[in-house]
């Protein structure tokens, strides 16, 4: 649960819609400065998981690694931390 009380994974899912929502209208911009009519999403991909694209790095794999070289000697500090939700998306659009 975060602060406000809710799932963290719902904050997540209004973040993911905002970013699609965002898209949408970048498209729509697009779009009408070019003459188009309203456009619609044919493919819509989270950061790396576009096929035939290499993906931006980072992610548990990264994360993981990083932690397997760290000092045994640290102590292991197990406190809540604030943490930041944002959401990525690559979409294509198509308009006429």
């Amino acid at each position: 649960m975060g602060p406000d009380g809710r799932p963290a994974g719902e904050r997540g899912a209004r973040r993911a819609r905002g970013g699609v929502r965002d898209a949408q209208e970048r498209a729509a911009a697009y779009a009408s400065a070019l003459g188009l009519g309203q456009p619609r999403v044919l493919t819509l991909f989270e950061p790396g998981l576009r096929p035939h694209t290499s993906g931006a790095g980072g992610g548990y794999g990264t994360m993981s690694r990083a932690a397997a070289f760290g000092s045994q000697e640290e102590p292991l500090a197990l406190k809540p931390e604030d943490i930041e939700i944002a959401a990525s998306i690559s979409a294509d659009f198509e308009a006429q």
